[in-house]
């Protein structure tokens, strides 16, 4: 039985526009036979450059846009380099590995004032 594309894509090198390894793949994603994006296995190196947390027993996984995609040969090459891609992700919400921002404290409530007096 031949091999589906997706299992033969799957663990091959990722390589951004300057040459930098972002990582492998880990998976594709497909909508009506197209692929529309991969999930990448994100090198320990490179965690911190794309503005991820890496999980504590696993390996940081990015999903990257097929529009991202220049070609697939025996690795898969990037039309973006590595520093924009991070960049990319900064703008992109929610960012997956990523801490979300806290929620601003809510304003304190207003005093009452004091009941006016009475003294003479």
């Amino acid at each position: 039985m031949p091999k589906s594309f997706q299992h033969e894509v799957a663990g091959r090198k990722v390589i951004g526009l300057k040459g930098h390894v972002f990582g492998e793949v880990s998976d594709l994603f497909l909508t009506g036979g197209k692929v529309t994006s991969l999930e990448i296995q994100v090198a320990s190196e490179n965690v911190a450059t794309l503005g991820l947390k890496k999980p504590f027993w696993r390996k940081a996984k990015v999903v990257i846009p097929w529009k991202f995609v220049r070609g697939i040969s025996d690795t898969v090459t990037l039309k973006i380099s590595l520093d924009d891609f991070g960049k990319f992700l900064a703008k992109a919400s929610p960012i997956k590995g990523k801490a979300e921002k806290p929620a601003p404290a809510p304003a304190e409530p207003a005093k009452a004032a004091p009941p006016p007096s009475t003294a003479p």
